[in-house]
């Protein structure tokens, strides 16, 4: 278990504390980026120690592709793994399986087909899993080409990773609360803000979603770190985003607070 603050450190000492309590460790499964509480892990690291160990590694890079810079192989994991939908701008059930050279002869498809065609017989067998519709993957290059004619990968990047700090910045100043994350772990396009107390009223942060989805139409997730603890909401921010957003939802918090909590913000 993992508790704030978040540093780089304090996850790899949990890890490394982990392995020792559980030596008979033989695989292991690593978020590059997590969803709630969302931060950047320092996964290079975290896949060191692992294979030090005699640990095969995945990463669960989900959010990760079209999002933070990405050197798969530079990683030293065994295995990769990453959605499409999230950050990269193609369709859902696009994604990419990545696999080092030595783990492919690991792993198999579900179905194994003689149609496939590559180079070696990882490509074989995936690249044909029988009839399917292939569009979301054939998709993907188009998501390259758009993101090219809209600046490039690493403006992209820049540009979400500065709006998020700023707008986290700014959720937090106006309802007078802290951001979560803080050095190379919030270096991302999400942001953890917490939320006020709201008196009286103890369900007004669990439902905040949907009250802002009825009332202003619009979305964020809100959790709790541990159960009766403070609630946080996580904000992405995305290209088509400015700082404007992020004070629509300030106001748009600060007005269902004062409705629905006894002590308003």
């Amino acid at each position: 278990e993992i508790l704030p603050p978040f540093t780089q450190e304090g996850v790899l000492a949990a890890v490394e504390a982990a392995l020792e309590a559980n030596p008979d460790v033989s695989f292991a499964v690593v978020d590059h980026i997590t969803s709630c509480p969302a931060m950047v892990l320092p996964v290079e690291q975290l896949v060191a120690m692992l294979k030090r160990k005699g640990v095969k590694v995945l990463v669960d890079g989900a959010h990760a592709i079209g999002h933070v810079p990405l050197d798969v192989s530079a990683l030293g994991a065994d295995f990769y793994v990453s959605n499409g939908h999230k950050w990269l701008y193609s369709p859902k059930s696009s994604a990419v399986l990545w696999a080092s050279k030595d783990a492919q002869k690991d792993l198999y498809p579900t179905t194994i087909s003689g149609l496939g065609k590559g180079g070696t017989p990882f490509q074989l067998q995936f690249s044909y899993l029988g009839t399917s519709d292939v569009t979301a993957y054939v998709a993907m290059g188009d998501a390259l080409s758009f993101r090219r004619r809209i600046g490039g990968d690493a403006a992209i990047m820049a540009y979400l990773i500065a709006l998020s700090s700023q707008g986290g910045d700014l959720l937090a100043a106006r309802w007078k609360t802290s951001t979560l994350v803080s050095g190379d772990m919030a270096a991302c396009a999400m942001v953890n803000v917490r939320l006020p107390p709201c008196d009286g009223n103890a369900t007004a942060p669990r439902d905040l979603p949907w009250t802002l989805m009825e009332e202003y139409h619009t979305w964020v997730p809100t959790y709790q770190l541990v159960a009766g603890g403070d609630w946080w909401v996580r904000v992405s921010a995305q290209v088509y985003n400015g700082l404007g957003d992020y004070e629509m939802l300030a106001n748009a918090v600060i007005a269902i607070y004062t409705k629905s909590c006894s002590n308003g913000i």
